[in-house]
Parts: C-alpha cells; sequence; structure tokens
C-alpha cells in the first residue's frame, strides 16, 4: 500500500493497483514508484517519463536485435562482448563489439507522444574522425565522431600507437588492441516526437574499411 502524510497526519492511503491516486504536498518515496505501461506519473500535471526498456545486455539475455552490414562476415545477431580478460557471469557484458554495421530493433510501446533513448557507447581502439550513429524509423536522428587521440594531444606531439606497455601518452587501454586507447561508456541521451505503437531502432557506424576500430553499446 501507499501512505501519504502532512505533518503527522496521514491524508491518503491507496492499495498496490489503483485507477488514480492524487496527493497534494510533497511526496516522499522509499522502494520505488511504479505504473502499467498505459498509466501515467504526473507531477504539477505534467506527465513524467517512464522506462519502458532497459537492456543491460547481460550474456544469455539478449533477443531481438539484427545485424546488417559490410562487415565480413556480419557478427551473429544479439552477440555481446566484455573488457575482462576473465569474464564471469557477473562481469560487464555489451552489445557488440561491431564495426561496419548497424544492430536494430523493434520495439511495442504503450501509447504515447514522445520518447527518450538513452544508452553507453563504447568507442574502442583506432577511431580516426568516423561516427557513431542512431536511428529511429529510417531516419538518422543522433551522431557523434568520434578520434582515438584527443586533438589537444596532437599540438604535442603527433599521434602515434603506444611505444611500449607502459605507455600511457594518449590514455588507458581497456579493450581490445593494447596499442589504442578506449573512451568507454559515452552517455549518449535525446528525446523526440514519436506516437507510433512500434519504435523502430538502429544503432550503427560508418568505419568503412576501419578494421582498426569497434563500437558497442550497454545499458539501453
Amino acid at each position: 500500500s501507499i501512505y501519504a502524510k502532512v505533518g503527522d497526519k496521514n491524508i491518503a492511503k491507496s492499495p498496490r493497483i489503483a485507477k488514480d491516486i492524487s496527493l497534494p504536498g510533497t511526496l516522499d518515496v522509499t522502494g520505488a514508484i511504479a505504473t502499467t505501461p498505459s498509466g501515467l506519473f504526473q507531477v504539477f500535471g505534467r506527465p513524467q517519463w517512464k522506462m519502458i526498456v532497459f537492456d543491460s545486455f547481460d550474456a544469455g539475455s539478449v533477443t531481438g536485435w539484427s545485424n546488417t552490414g559490410t562487415q565480413t562476415p556480419i557478427p551473429i545477431n544479439n552477440g555481446v562482448s566484455v573488457c575482462s580478460q576473465n569474464p564471469s557471469p557477473s562481469s560487464d557484458f555489451f552489445l557488440g563489439a561491431y564495426q561496419d554495421l548497424q544492430a536494430e530493433k523493434t520495439f511495442a510501446l504503450p501509447v504515447h507522444t514522445r520518447v527518450q533513448i538513452r544508452m553507453r557507447v563504447h568507442f574502442i581502439d583506432k577511431w580516426e574522425g568516423e561516427s557513431f550513429y542512431v536511428r529511429v524509423g529510417g531516419q538518422y536522428v543522433y551522431s557523434r565522431a568520434h578520434t582515438w587521440c584527443a586533438n589537444d594531444k596532437v599540438l604535442v606531439e603527433p599521434c602515434l600507437a603506444k611505444q611500449s606497455a607502459s605507455d600511457q601518452r594518449f590514455g588507458i587501454n581497456v579493450c581490445g588492441d593494447p596499442n589504442y586507447p578506449d573512451t568507454l561508456s559515452t552517455l549518449v541521451s535525446f528525446q523526440l516526437s514519436h506516437s507510433e505503437h512500434v519504435l523502430k531502432v538502429g544503432v550503427g557506424a560508418n568505419l568503412g574499411n576501419n578494421t582498426a576500430a569497434s563500437w558497442g553499446i550497454d545499458d539501453f
């Protein structure tokens, strides 16, 4: 049940499932507030965001993602990777690592007028200005270019691969080729108008013939 208080007085009590709950004043919550997919949660009359989908890409749990592109061979659908050299079931898996391809999935949504899409992107190894992108319904809605060697480093010395395992001039390697640093967990977050009952999302990169770079996504 939900109890609401103003001062020391109980002013409302609602069962776990209720058609409508309206409370004045401040609502302090211990735990979580959840609604059905078609329900609304409003604060001062304004609808709040609801998380309809969350995927941490744990090994063995990924479904519905399909791959297309020029990468040869095309990796298996729903493929996941981990940066740990000694992976375990509790390791932080992510979708990827991919190169020149697009991974796509279609989601069923309740009635809505806007969507917010969030994820963390991993840029792995030798990116040279290529872009990661997101498409919704076949249309490009987001892109981000990346270069493995930051521009401020170029002013000091040219971008060269590591000369030894202890060479940390350009960052720390975590995944893939030990000669190049990685940029992991880059937050991607954006909103757009959308009211259709299905949402078709594609994530990919235009790496072309650059086989020295790869990417992945997590916490979608």
